[in-house]
């Protein structure tokens, strides 16, 4: 009888570990909390900016499912969405990830995780993406008390016309 040696169980499980590793899961797997808000349904966010701004949910581009938000400022306003999340019981580094679409230019867009008692930024993530896929915008190891609220929010503006595409929100401690 022939047996094959390329793939064991123990080949299996250390190849597990390897891609556990190199794709960062090795955080997730460990006891935590976790949220994740893909805009299914699009409830619990709002939209907020200053001067030329606008904000609404659409399906017009979307990453999963159907729905996604869209923000878009002009004439030098800036325009965003968020939503709060109620952090649970953890006091251990948290980390937020979500997707965003450039519409129609190059743009820099801010990832906010903003303390709603003072309005003062726990994390602040900015990256300049180009039109075209969806991008990954994370910002990684804030912490904040047990039991706290804070603001998840995606931000754009700046000069000219900007727009984009904001969907799934993961956040995570532990």
């Amino acid at each position: 009888m022939l047996r094959s040696t390329l793939f064991t169980p123990l080949r299996g499980l250390q190849l597990f570990a390897a891609l556990s590793l190199l794709l960062g899961l090795e955080g997730r797997a460990s006891a935590g909390w976790f949220l994740t808000d893909g805009l299914e349904p699009p409830t619990g966010w709002f939209f907020d900016g200053d001067g030329g701004h606008s904000g609404g949910f659409t399906t017009a581009s979307y990453l999963s499912y159907s729905h996604s938000a869209k923000i878009s400022s002009s004439g030098g306003g800036w325009s965003a969405v968020g939503r709060v999340v109620n952090i649970a019981s953890f006091s251990r580094p948290c980390d937020a990830e979500i997707f965003v679409k450039s519409v129609n230019a190059s743009q820099s867009v801010s990832l906010e995780v903003i303390d709603p008692a003072t309005w003062t930024y726990v994390s602040l993530t900015s990256v300049t993406i180009s039109s075209g896929a969806y991008r990954f915008i994370s910002a990684n190891g804030w912490t904040v008390a047990p039991y706290s609220d804070v603001v998840i929010r995606v931000a754009i503006g700046g000069p000219g016309t900007r727009a984009a595409y904001v969907d799934d929100l993961t956040v995570w401690c532990g």
